[in-house]
């Protein structure tokens, strides 16, 4: 009965595959594309201004003509791919381009919603409508570029925690086989060409010169490396 069932069903799609649940989108943040997160909405917003597909708020809405879901454009493009049939769950109609339609008053009633920042998380305040969020992440203290005091580089504020943790080329590192300190972007080199105690097995095929670690980066020698402290 189930191979029957399912047969029945593929024929009807028009195609060997099968159709892709509704269930499986995960949207975070305020995608440019694809539905916007539930928790950045000040109050919660009405079901009629939510994607049938992705569950979040509709973000440039669309209609079916013939069963009157409403999806995000980009969510029911990313649908169409895979099948032709409306990804509601128990909804028998099909789906085409000459069937959707926009919803332009939804558009702009959505916009006049109140957002949290996408970087709230990190310490950002800012409220205000959904449609003033660009203007706003232009000017986000979370997203200006601060300067990481090892490197010099310029890293959005938000991610510095990161880049001065795990990604600084600048970071202490400690070979592994002869426990050198030097810095991170060395350890590679050092330990691949440089170690007298690198394993004789591994291939020595040193890159040229120009692509070789600065001199002061490989003999970093047994200084004392410091992660510095910055105000997040």
């Amino acid at each position: 009965f189930c191979t029957l069932l399912y047969t029945l069903i593929m024929s009807v799609d028009g195609e060997n595959k099968p159709r892709r649940r509704s269930v499986g989108f995960s949207y975070e943040g305020l995608s440019e594309t694809s539905c916007k997160s539930l928790k950045l909405f000040i109050d919660k917003p009405p079901a009629r201004m939510l994607c049938d597909i992705g569950k979040g708020v509709l973000n440039e809405p669309m209609i079916n003509k013939a069963c009157r879901h409403q999806y995000c454009k980009n969510c029911i493009s990313e649908m169409m791919k895979t099948s032709l049939r409306c990804p509601v769950s128990g909804c028998p109609e099909r789906v085409s381009q000459s069937m959707l339609l926009p919803l332009d008053g939804y558009s702009n009633e959505i916009q006049q919603l109140n957002v949290r920042c996408v970087n709230q998380d990190k310490g950002c305040t800012w409220v205000g409508a959904l449609g003033s969020t660009s203007t706003h992440m232009q000017s986000c203290k979370q997203m200006l570029p601060i300067t990481c005091e090892m490197c010099k580089q310029r890293v959005q504020r938000s991610q510095m925690a990161e880049h001065a943790t795990l990604l600084c080329p600048k970071l202490p590192a400690v070979c592994k086989y002869c426990g050198i300190d030097t810095l991170a972007s060395a350890i590679e080199y050092h330990m691949s060409y440089e170690c007298p105690k690198r394993p004789a097995e591994l291939p020595f095929n040193p890159p040229p010169k120009d692509q070789q670690p600065a001199t002061e980066e490989l003999r970093a020698g047994n200084s004392v490396l410091s992660v510095p402290t910055f105000d997040p």
